[in-house]
């Protein structure tokens, strides 16, 4: 499958049944380098059946047409990646992540016949609404810290 848009936030698939993202996605959103993040996974300190069973390397063209590599990952593969993550931005970002593995996660589990289609997304209203629920969580649990 080839992907050839860049998205700032978070995206978050059904792709052959399963729910995943992908290292270009991860990449754009925390604003880390791809090839970095490649060797990372394939470094990761984790069994062979867990690599296999949460990384998948598969290909998407570049914005100037180039076949390149990436990895799609699953939610337990993300979580493992997104320990390294560090930042309070990326924090944010790592919950709109694991909101949008839930949410295909339960429309994958739907009996819902609207809710199959393999294209479903959060929208970019969703995912701004989501991301300001969270913002305004943080601010109410710092002025409770100080």
């Amino acid at each position: 499958m080839a992907y050839t848009t860049r998205s700032i936030h978070p995206e978050v698939r059904i792709i052959d049944g399963e729910v995943v993202t992908n290292t270009h996605n991860m990449a754009w959103v925390f604003k880390l380098d791809h090839e970095q993040l490649l060797r990372d996974i394939e470094q990761l300190w984790c069994s062979k059946a867990f690599k296999e069973e949460n990384f998948s390397k598969v290909s998407y063209t570049d914005p100037d047409g180039v076949l390149q590599e990436m990895y799609r990952v699953k939610r337990d593969g993300f979580v493992l990646l997104a320990r390294g993550i560090q930042g309070e931005k990326q924090e944010a970002q790592k919950q709109v992540y694991m909101d949008c593995f839930q949410h295909q996660e339960e429309v994958l589990s739907s009996d819902d016949p609207k809710h199959k289609n393999p294209f479903l997304q959060w929208s970019q209203l969703d995912l701004m609404k989501m991301q300001a629920s969270i913002e305004a969580e943080r601010r109410i649990m710092n002025r409770a810290h100080l």
